[in-house]
């Protein structure tokens, strides 16, 4: 069965938040902070990659977070 998420935003609200925490990585591309339900929220960071001379876009950082407000607190997160 598939649910769709509440709402999909980018480089929103939730995303300005999470770069005053991790910092603006370099080549970023964009944010996109996924509305899972109720103030939970998967936030994906795409920056430029490149493959053999060509340029593409990889996740190079990922999370789940809680929003609070204005206060994001991460629970999980990967990096690559």
């Amino acid at each position: 069965m598939k649910v769709d998420p509440l709402s999909v935003e980018t480089d929103g609200l939730v995303c300005d938040l999470l770069m005053k925490h991790i910092g603006r990585p370099r080549d970023l591309i964009t944010c996109r902070a996924i509305n899972l339900w109720g103030n939970k929220y998967r936030i994906n960071v795409y920056t430029k990659h490149m493959v053999e001379d060509i340029e593409s876009k990889k996740i190079t950082y990922s999370c789940f977070a809680k929003l609070d407000k204005t206060n994001l607190t991460i629970i999980n997160e990967s990096t690559s």
